[in-house]
């Protein structure tokens, strides 16, 4: 099984603790709204230096989960999804 990582645009907000969070977000030109945010948590990876990630798996609008990720080396947002 390989791990397939896919640039997405997420739009988020911030609660009142300013802790950032993915209201929805787009992948092929669909977009997928967030309903719950099932768990998250931080990773730092050393296979390719240092990559400090925050995690979200998440259920979306048709109950189907999606594990997506901020990488704050790149200022961006990606899902990864296992095949």
């Amino acid at each position: 099984m390989r791990v397939i990582i896919i640039p997405i645009k997420v739009s988020s907000y911030a609660g009142y603790k300013g802790e950032e969070r993915p209201a929805y977000f787009t992948m092929g030109g669909i977009r997928y709204t967030v309903l719950e945010v099932l768990s998250e948590w931080l990773e730092e990876k050393t296979d390719k230096g240092r990559e400090k990630r925050h995690y979200f798996q998440i259920k979306d609008e048709n109950a189907k989960r999606w594990k997506l990720f901020y990488s704050f080396n790149v200022d961006g947002w990606f899902l990864e999804r296992k095949e």
